[in-house]
């Protein structure tokens, strides 16, 4: 009973028996118009289809998958290989869709594809080419100094960790802030200032290029208070992340980021959620839509967090980074990220590109750390493969060079 097959010359009775016969099958039942939920005889097609033993090569994208989002309208086939047509689509950078997606190759129509520059995927040679080698005479003054603005000794180990991902990132020099009484470090190479006040804060970062604020900071009055105010006003670039963003979103705070100087969101799918005021589940149903809104309303660039970052720019540009892995879902991670972008801040990278190749330096980064498992790892460990990832951009740029 495969009604939509007996236009292609096979009998109703006998749809389900050349399925299982066949060596390969093709899907190009729907495209990218899809908008509403496959129903009816056109479900029953794409779950026969789904359970034949041969491989299954999908047209554009799997039937079903909503191209700009990656959510299922009610059934979808599982590809081995999409082949999708002129560049690649959201939802097959995105959950489910992507998962179902098997191996994506983009292929050429003679058709131009969103402008360059405006979408697209963070590749290894769009990083190497935001991150120029260093000169033979390069010294730490040059290489930017960072402010990773911390909160009390409870919870230091995460702008520790903030601190040191932007060490291993490259940054000349890290100061790390202190609302509360000093703790121990284990980086020696990190400084320390006394950060308890605004004012203070402010003295501390007229000597910096960029800032980190919000892992660890604290969730008292007062650290609410100080966030705030640093958020709004602070005259160079900062991260804002972790307690920062809690405290943004409990002040309904988005707008008041417009006009401030140039700042990195770095929310996971809750502080999305809290940010828009939505459920997390709508966060994560439109990933890509949500980064756009969050950039929209602050007018500053946005990392949503997950697999498929999507980075979003408050003029309608967007990056999605595909590398990653789930070993990467562990706590700390997000510390380290907020570094890895503060770092390229501070060595003076536009707000996009620098949040673009932070993301994908801490997805590599991760990779490599996991060595191939999905479990396992530690935050630290995440900061410390990070100059190997380094390392590897040369071969990237060699390679741009000789094309």
């Amino acid at each position: 009973n495969l009604a939509p097959l007996t236009g292609l010359g096979i009998r109703r009775a006998t749809g389900l028996e050349a399925l299982q016969r066949a060596t390969l099958v093709v899907d190009g039942v729907f495209g990218t118009g899809l908008t509403r939920d496959v129903e009816g005889s056109f479900a029953r097609a794409l779950r026969a289809m789904d359970g034949a033993r041969a491989p299954l090569v999908a047209l554009d994208l799997p039937s079903g998958v909503d191209a700009d989002t990656g959510q299922v309208r009610g059934i979808a086939p599982r590809a081995a290989l999409t082949c999708t047509f002129a560049a690649m689509k959201p939802g097959l950078a995105q959950h489910p869709g992507r998962g179902l997606a098997g191996e994506v190759v983009v292929v050429a129509l003679g058709v131009p594809g969103p402008r360059a520059g405006r979408r697209g995927i963070v590749e290894e040679v769009d990083v190497a080419r935001w991150l120029p080698p260093r000169s033979g005479d390069a010294h730490k003054g040059r290489a930017g100094h960072l402010l990773v603005l911390g909160g009390v000794a409870e919870t230091s180990g995460a702008a520790r960790l903030s601190a040191r991902g932007a060490l291993r990132a490259g940054a000349g020099r890290v100061t790390l802030g202190r609302r509360g009484p000093a703790a121990p470090s284990a980086l020696p190479e990190l400084m320390s200032a006394a950060t308890p006040t605004l004012d203070a804060a402010r003295e501390a970062l007229q000597r910096m290029q960029a800032g980190v604020l919000g892992p660890g900071f604290g969730l008292d009055e007062a650290g609410r208070a100080l966030a705030l105010a640093l958020a709004r006003d602070a005259e160079l670039p900062l991260v804002l992340d972790a307690d920062a963003l809690t405290a943004l979103a409990d002040a309904g705070g988005l707008e008041a980021l417009r006009g401030a100087a140039p700042r990195v969101l770095t929310p996971h799918p809750g502080e999305a959620s809290r940010l828009l005021g939505v459920p997390t589940a709508e966060v994560q149903a439109d990933r890509h839509g949500a980064a756009r809104e969050l950039a929209r309303r602050s007018v500053q660039v946005v990392a949503l967090k997950g697999a498929g970052t999507v980075v979003a720019g408050p003029e309608g540009d967007e990056h999605v980074v595909l590398r990653g892995t789930p070993a990467l879902a562990v706590a700390g991670s997000g510390d380290v990220l907020a570094g890895v972008v503060g770092a390229c801040l501070a060595q003076g990278l536009d707000p996009l590109e620098a949040t673009s190749a932070a993301v994908w330096l801490h997805a590599a980064a991760g990779e490599r750390a996991a060595e191939g498992a999905d479990r396992g790892i530690l935050a630290g460990e995440v900061a410390d493969a990070l100059p190997r990832v380094l390392a590897g951009l040369d071969a990237a740029r060699d390679h741009a060079a000789r094309r």
